[in-house]
């Protein structure tokens, strides 16, 4: 049996995910906190959006969605 996995993004802090430079643990050592804000202006410039949610077993699922090419 797997342990649980641990929650995803709480909700008070799902709006701050995608602002640039932000990030929940500042002790915590490694990354910028851009990475998702890239990714979020990087998709609304092509017509797309990337959305948050919990997964059912714990932890968050981010959905990256864009357009279709035109033929």
């Amino acid at each position: 049996m797997r342990p649980p996995r641990p929650p995803g993004v709480p909700a008070a802090q799902r709006a701050r995910v995608f602002e640039r430079f932000w990030r929940a643990d500042r002790q915590r050592r490694g990354g910028a906190g851009i990475g998702l804000s890239l990714v979020s202006q990087i998709a609304a410039r092509h017509g797309g959006s990337v959305t948050l949610r919990d997964h059912e077993g714990g932890g968050a699922v981010f959905a990256l969605v864009l357009p279709a090419a035109d033929p």
